[in-house]
């Protein structure tokens, strides 16, 4: 059974926080490097729980900038934020 829009909204966003939680930890430590790469993942993880909390079934890639813009379909707030080329 398919979890409500907002609670796999939920979901991802949990796991985003979780994420932010080892990053602090790592870039205060000196972990730079992998503390970026978690930076990445946890735009990635956060844009994703938008997404699906919109209803959004299945949020296909990795791009932050993407995922930005995909979700000013649903918040043109986002378009302010997302890299234009």
């Amino acid at each position: 059974m398919r979890r409500e829009p907002i609670e796999e909204g939920k979901r991802w966003l949990e796991q985003a926080m979780e994420d932010l939680k080892w990053a602090k930890d790592l870039a205060e430590r000196g972990g730079y490097h992998i503390a970026c790469f978690l930076a990445q993942q946890i735009g990635e993880k956060a844009l994703k729980a938008f997404l699906y909390s919109q209803g959004e079934e299945i949020v296909i890639g990795h791009s932050v900038e993407r995922l930005c813009n995909f979700s000013s379909k649903f918040d043109k707030e986002f378009s302010k934020k997302c890299f234009v080329a």
